[in-house]
């Protein structure tokens, strides 16, 4: 919908006032067709949900058959059923209750009981008539258990007690459909009981609360600043600037914000009030699109949701990626009807629309003591310049449909315009005006984090270790390995073979740069989803499932805007009936089945903008930690009187395909972040060297993944050893010393070494990762770093294990020394402890 164009007599400009363009595209034409296409998404979408709900019940049936099964493709195919219909199939359905039930049986299955935990939960706070009397005896047992097997004794207690008074009416079911259930009760009471003789484990986990060097100083242009700094007025020309009031230290804290606004580019990923990822997410009972990692945070964010959910329930929210700027808008109401409320009060009546946007703006233009997000972005116009001509347009149409949904819609201008004397058209124009403006702060303000991770329903990513360190593959460990160094032991010269392999593989991406840049995504997932959906319901596939839809074939963007601007109302709402359909019916199992997600969260952080974000002196490092916040960090010593510039880092997370300024520096945009340490920014100026980094570690690491041989083959292995070696050496060439990714090529690296029998040779890489970490205080924002460290490391003790276990007089009395290695990562992590069962080691957090 954000494609289609409006009818406009000249292209809007971005140098005039959001009023004055949002009313150069209000006529009775684009009215007509924006609610013409209202209707069209209503009754799209009541025709999808139907149709599901009337098939959810067989799909839940086919998924229970599944459940019992081993193979690890149809477990997989079984968790993405149920995750379907408990985001997508009626909330007030039995189907979607015992889909619930049925999900959380087969993460015990899997043994994870704290993610059952959580359905079990959600189950239980369901409306009882949608709920059996077997199903939630049912549901009860499994919750027992469940407490007790992750270390909850106490609770694990309580339950107990509330199932022996539920299985005294058992008499009142059918006792063969739960006998199973009853008998996995019977055998774990008496070890419930015994909890007293048992210690409970604790998953708290303190936060360090952070604050700016010298304490915060909260002012209305820089919020959530040290007191170290001053921000000072410039001319009308140029932008305000951040100064030190003060000497400032390097590695001190000049800014700790905590943003509310973000949005998350795939759906039913993450958690949309909190951002966390969950192993399984449920729907708002309404809309059955935004989604929530819990009761708790669906309930917290009801009060606002109330006024857009039916905005995602047709897809018109989502098809715009209009979460955060309708949650400002929502906000900016708020901060608005006060004044309205007071002038009302007063005397005054507004009649005018432009006397209503002027008021808006100045009521936001005046000084307040204490700081107001939205205020600072009403009063302050963005740089439409920067957008490209194509994104300004769409904000444009966006802002305008959105208004005329919100007026149509909601309630929303009734509860907050009453006091204003406008007609339709004139408060559709003020509104849209606002929508304007907060979509250029959104586009030009927002950080865009990639979030990697596995997808929900994963059963072979449950596992702890990383896919990509699986294709390692286990081998038989002859004692003589273990001290080796594995390039002496292949007798590979570490000179010449890794620059015939570098050079091997740089020749390959000589070959194939063309069509690896035309390949390079570009926008987010749901932006992508969206433009491919206009280009294939034009051309009229006949899509039937997933795949017709990933595997058609999609005509230049250039050709899809000359086709959507030749066509009439007629055909425009014909093929965005299309659209909503197939939008509805495969959004979810879109991003499920497509491998390797990606999610791009977007979070507007308004503070930073006030840095200076162009010079020559780059002395402040923007970090995103991973609870939400952004830290400012300063990379230098800053003297007193010296303006804070921002670090390039920020500015290469902006998306390129939308701001014009940004576009143009590509050499920022590059896979690496650096940490705790100053880049080079003469090697960050070259696009040919930001191109070829990119393209040869993805080359080098598709070669590793590609080889399928058989692990026992001593020339594959004497291979893979060069290629690992090329890879780590070209990221030593190119990548300081405390870089992230540096750090992740050598912890692959070593996961190589431990599966392989080179236990020595891996465990010094980890000490030496862990001395530079200790020597330099560093705290890496990427926490899947310590996580893998420690598979690493869980890795090298099985296998010194499994030696010990066949009681091999090689092995020497030193080896467990990387038990001190760990006790030495806890000051940079969570309280973990290695416990061996049954000959395996586990991790714990205590």
């Amino acid at each position: 919908m954000h494609r289609i164009p409006l009818h406009m007599g000249s292209d809007p400009s971005p140098e005039a006032s959001e009023y004055i363009t949002m009313s150069g595209v209000m006529c009775p034409r684009n009215l007509i067709e924006c609610e013409l296409f209202l209707k069209v998404l209503r009754k799209t979408t009541d025709s999808v949900f139907c149709d599901f709900s009337e098939v959810a019940q067989s799909c839940l049936n086919i998924a229970k058959k599944c459940m019992h099964m081993k193979c690890p493709s149809a477990l997989k195919m079984t968790i993405q059923s149920l995750d379907e219909i408990i985001c997508r199939a009626p909330s007030a359905s039995p189907t979607c209750v015992d889909a619930i039930l049925a999900r959380s049986v087969l993460y015990i299955k899997s043994n994870q009981h704290a993610t059952a935990c959580n359905d079990l939960l959600y189950y239980e706070s369901l409306d009882s008539a949608f709920k059996t009397t077997e199903g939630t005896i049912v549901s009860q047992i499994l919750h027992c258990v469940c407490l007790f097997m992750i270390r909850e004794y106490q609770l694990s207690k309580e339950k107990l007690s509330v199932v022996k008074r539920l299985i005294e009416d058992v008499s009142l079911v059918d006792q063969s459909e739960i006998s199973g259930f009853l008998t996995l009760i019977k055998q774990h009471e008496e070890r419930i009981n015994q909890a007293r003789k048992n210690v409970e484990s604790c998953k708290k986990v303190q936060y360090e609360n952070l604050a700016p060097f010298k304490g915060f100083k909260l002012t209305r242009k820089i919020p959530f600043a040290s007191q170290a700094c001053d921000y000072f007025e410039k001319p009308i020309e140029k932008s305000g600037g951040v100064f030190a009031s003060c000497d400032i230290p390097k590695g001190e804290i000049v800014l700790v914000e905590n943003p509310v606004h973000f949005q998350f580019s795939a759906p039913f990923l993450n958690c949309d009030f909190c951002g966390v990822h969950q192993e399984q997410l449920y729907t708002c009972d309404n809309c059955r699109y935004r989604t929530y990692c819990s009761k708790s945070c669906m309930e917290s964010d009801a009060e606002i949701h109330q006024y857009e959910c039916y905005g995602y329930r047709i897809g018109l929210i989502p098809m715009l990626e209009a979460n955060m700027l309708f949650r400002l808008f929502y906000e900016a109401l708020e901060y608005i009807l006060p004044a309205i409320v007071d002038y009302a009060m007063d005397g005054g009546v507004i009649s005018d629309p432009h006397e209503a946007w002027t008021f808006i703006l100045e009521h936001a233009q005046e000084e307040e003591r204490n700081y107001n997000l939205i205020g600072e972005l009403l009063a302050t116009a963005p740089d439409y310049n920067l957008l490209t001509r194509e994104k300004y347009k769409e904000i444009v149409a966006t802002a305008f449909r959105l208004s005329v949904f919100i007026y149509n819609d909601t309630h929303i201008a009734d509860k907050y315009f009453y006091l204003l004397a406008l007609v339709k058209t004139d408060l559709i124009n003020v509104m849209a005006a606002i929508l304007l403006r907060l979509c250029g702060h959104v586009l030009l303000n927002s950080h865009r984090d990639e979030l990697y991770y596995t997808k929900p329903g994963d059963i072979d990513g449950m596992n702890e270790i990383n896919e990509e360190f699986k294709k390692c593959g286990a081998l038989p460990m002859p004692t003589d390995r273990i001290s080796a160094n594995v390039f002496s032991y292949y007798g590979v010269n570490a000179i010449t073979d890794f620059v015939d392999c570098y050079n091997s593989v740089h020749d390959s991406l000589a070959e194939d740069e063309h069509e690896y840049l035309e390949k390079l995504p570009q926008g987010s997932p749901i932006f992508r989803f969206a433009d491919r959906l206009h280009s294939i319901c034009i051309q009229k596939y006949e899509i039937e499932t997933v795949e017709d839809l990933v595997g058609a074939e999609t005509l230049p963007k250039h050709q899809i805007d000359e086709i959507l601007q030749i066509f009439n109302t007629s055909k425009r709402c014909q093929l965005l009936t299309n659209i909503a359909k197939y939008f509805h019916q495969f959004v979810n199992q879109y991003f499920n089945k497509i491998e390797n997600t990606v999610q791009l969260k977007s979070t507007l952080f308004v503070t930073l903008k006030a840095l200076k974000q162009i010079g020559e002196t780059n002395n402040i490092k923007a970090v995103c930690l991973p609870s939400g916040k952004v830290i400012g960090v300063t990379a230098k010593k800053v003297h007193k009187g010296e303006e804070l510039v921002l670090c390039p880092d920020f500015a290469r997370h902006r998306d390129q395909n939308v701001i014009l300024d940004l576009a143009r520096r590509g050499d920022f945009n590059f896979t690496t972040h650096v940490v705790n340490g100053n880049s080079n920014p003469e090697k960050r100026t070259c696009p040919e060297f930001v191109r070829h980094n990119k393209a040869f570690i993805l080359a080098i690491n598709e070669k590793i993944s590609a080889w399928k041989e058989s692990r026992l083959d001593v020339n594959l292995q004497k291979n893979l050893s060069i290629l690992y070696g090329t890879y780590n050496s070209f990221l030593a060439l190119h990548c300081g010393e405390k870089d992230e990714t540096r750090f992740l090529g050598v912890l692959k690296f070593s996961m190589f070494l431990a599966m392989n029998g080179f236990l020595q040779h891996s465990s010094d890489n980890i000490l030496h990762f862990v001395e530079l970490t200790e020597m330099d205080d560093i705290y890496f924002k990427n926490i899947e770093i310590y996580r893998q460290t420690f598979c690493v490391i869980r890795c090298i003790m099985e296998q010194y294990i499994d030696i010990i276990r066949v009681d091999c007089p090689e092995v020497g009395s030193d080896y467990p020394k990387i038990v001190f290695i760990m006790k030495r990562l806890h000051l940079y992590t969570w309280n973990i402890v290695p416990i061996i069962i049954n000959g395996r080691m586990s991790l714990i957090l205590i």
